[in-house]
């Protein structure tokens, strides 16, 4: 057949040439001949009949087009003949971990709205590239599972790909990601609420300028069901231009999910997975049940004293409860007098707990917080802002400071494993010794990251480990720094070499003299040469370069 083709080409080659030659005779011919008028009009009708649609050029022009493109496919088909020799269940796979795996997104967090974007559009790159592809993509049901609902604000919508998911992806296990409009999507809410039986997930952004959208929601999913979700997502999204006032006002408000909807309580506690930003729920309402692994909560006011104790009574039903995270969780004393340290925290029991992470508490809820929580086998990643060392009042009343061995006193009563200190623009919130006394509440800290830290001799001494600290001080072998200043490279290389410090992150600069413009670090820098050489995985950010842990303002896809 091969050799066929190509004697084919050959006489289509010659035949090509032949037909020009004749055409070139005929125009010249034309030109010079005297022949009668009819023999003329008759050269003119056939020069026509070639050239006219359905002619011989037509033909010719449609068919070396199509022997173009089927010798592309063929070419193509070639060289990936390894992959189209697949079955369609491995390249199903091949897709899914392209376009789901989470190792993908460069190990940043899968922020909601970028995150339905890039899955579409890898989706549909995918189904661009032939038409074997399209056919595996389309009869994959699990590439379908995730069902985008997107309405911004510049009128940007996923509607078309709401409705086909819906239809490609039959049966259940599918996830739902829903960004809402400030005014309620009545349709939408009615037109999912016919699949409520088939979400296994839900993940909903909320305007904060209309909350009670979610009860119209819920009210349509929160029928009969057979197979009700088992993971909920609910973020309330705050104004983004909110300025730092508005945004006091809004972190001293109470607010809570569904307040109206009994029916909201009660399914709770069929959900094995929570995920609440910018309000909670009536937590004297909820029992969860062992169904329950994963709860993570940020970013709202719980209430005063007694009410973190109503919401740790529930959080003790969580018999199986593995993944525990409290973020940016606000709680009120009684009276805004200082407390002295009590014994009456509700003590719970969370055998299964695995992963403990607390981040930007106030110290009197930080403090309840700890002191409730029972020791056990799980990590406890901490995270300290400048909230750490104030105690939080309700509005109208002065917040009050708090000191750094009340704080120090917390933070040794309970191992931590990870220990992020979040800095400021212009440096670190503690100083030097403040910063040493920390460190020694946490003899078991084995990672430590720090943004925003100006690392001159005093922070390089305290940071380094003495050599006799017998079990004091901690080993430390992660080390993440962002928009770090190295100003003593010195005292740095020795705070470095006193840790067994097996991988360092770093983004940040140094200065001339203390004050100066900064330098970031490019590459080509001694100090950073010196890390490379001594650190066994050692890895150079850009300045701007901020670790997904430091960030609290983007709400994740999952």
């Amino acid at each position: 057949m091969i050799r066929q083709w190509e004697e084919a080409g050959i006489s289509l080659v010659d035949a090509a040439n032949k037909y020009l030659s004749l055409c070139l005779s005929l125009n010249t011919s034309a030109r010079l001949s005297r022949a009668n008028k009819g023999i003329k009009e008759a050269l003119a009708f056939w020069m026509d009949s070639a050239l006219s649609p359905g002619g011989l050029h037509s033909i010719l022009d449609q068919k070396i087009a199509q022997s173009r493109s089927l010798m592309a496919q063929t070419r193509n088909r070639i060289l990936a003949a390894s992959i189209y020799q697949f079955p369609a269940e491995i390249l199903s796979e091949i897709f899914l971990n392209v376009i789901y795996d989470k190792d993908n997104f460069e190990g940043d967090p899968v922020y909601i709205t970028t995150g339905i974007k890039l899955i579409y559009q890898r989706l549909h790159q995918i189904l661009g590239v032939c038409s074997n592809w399209r056919n595996v993509g389309i009869a994959c049901p699990s590439l379908w599972s995730f069902i985008p609902v997107i309405h911004e604000d510049d009128g940007f919508s996923l509607r078309m790909a709401t409705n086909l998911s819906l239809q490609r992806a039959p049966g259940a296990n599918l996830y739902l990601a829903a960004i809402l409009p400030p005014y309620p999507p009545y349709k939408l809410f009615d037109d999912l609420a016919k699949h409520r039986s088939r979400f296994r997930a839900i993940n909903m952004v909320i305007p904060n300028e209309a909350p009670r959208q979610l009860e119209h929601f819920f009210d349509r999913m929160l029928k009969p069901a057979s197979h009700p979700p088992s993971e909920l997502s609910l973020y309330l999204r705050r104004p983004s231009d909110s300025d730092d006032d508005i945004d006091t006002a809004l972190n001293l408000k109470q607010r809570l999910f569904c307040e109206l909807l009994p029916q909201f309580t009660e399914f709770l506690v069929s959900l094995s997975k929570i995920r609440f930003s910018g309000a909670g729920v009536r937590w004297d309402q909820v029992i969860f049940s062992d169904r329950l692994i994963e709860l993570q909560l940020e970013d709202f006011v719980l209430g005063h004293k007694p009410d973190l104790d109503t919401f740790l009574t529930a959080l003790s039903s969580a018999s199986k409860l593995q993944v525990l995270s409290l973020t940016s969780i606000t709680t009120f004393n009684i009276t805004p007098e200082i407390p002295e340290h009590s014994d009456r925290n509700p003590t719970i029991s969370l055998p299964g707990l695995k992963r403990l992470h607390i981040e930007d508490l106030y110290f009197n809820t930080l403090r309840d917080v700890i002191g409730s929580i029972s020791q056990g086998q799980h990590q406890l990643t901490l995270v300290l802002t400048t909230n750490s060392l104030q105690i939080a009042a309700p509005a109208g009343l002065d917040f009050q400071d708090a000191s750094i061995n009340a704080l120090c006193e917390v933070v040794s009563s309970t191992p931590v494993d990870t220990l992020l200190l979040c800095g400021r623009r212009r440096g670190g919130w503690l100083d030097e010794e403040e910063l040493e006394a920390l460190l020694q509440a946490a003899p078991s800290v084995k990672t430590l990251k720090m943004s925003h830290w100006r690392f001159r001799s005093s922070e390089c001494r305290v940071l380094t480990r003495p050599q006799s600290s017998d079990g004091a001080f901690p080993a430390i072998k992660n080390m993440h720094l962002c928009w770090a200043g190295i100003i003593d490279q010195e005292g740095f290389k020795s705070m470095v070499t006193s840790h067994p410090i097996q991988r360092m992150v770093l983004g940040g600069y140094t200065e001339s003299e203390p004050g100066d413009f900064f330098d970031p670090f490019r590459g080509s820098e001694e100090i950073v040469a010196w890390l490379d050489s001594n650190i066994p995985n050692f890895r150079l950010y850009d300045l701007d370069y901020e670790p997904p842990e430091f960030k609290l303002t983007e709400w994740q896809l999952w």
